[in-house]
């Protein structure tokens, strides 16, 4: 387990720097999403994936898109929810 605050301290990345850097890693993949988690106390798992030997090719398979979880109307939801983006 590795943890964002862990990259905070020990790699002096912000959160945003080590979610994107988790993101390349699914985008080229190297890793998977095994669990995602809906925040605080309920991480994401991943898992090690062998997807990265056909990246580049026409055998490469992208990885799910990830579905955020907005029926707790939290963070995100609620920020677009007041601008008018999403439909109540």
């Amino acid at each position: 387990m590795f943890t964002y605050k862990e990259a905070e301290s020990k790699w002096d990345l912000s959160k945003k720097q080590f979610r994107d850097a988790l993101d390349d890693l699914i985008d080229k993949g190297f890793l998977e999403i095994t669990l995602q988690g809906t925040g605080p106390g309920d991480p994401s798992t991943y898992y090690l994936s062998e997807r990265w030997q056909a990246y580049g090719t026409k055998n490469f398979k992208p990885a799910p898109e990830r579905r955020k979880n907005i029926s707790k109307k939290m963070g995100w939801y609620i920020y677009n929810n007041r601008k008018g983006a999403l439909q109540k």
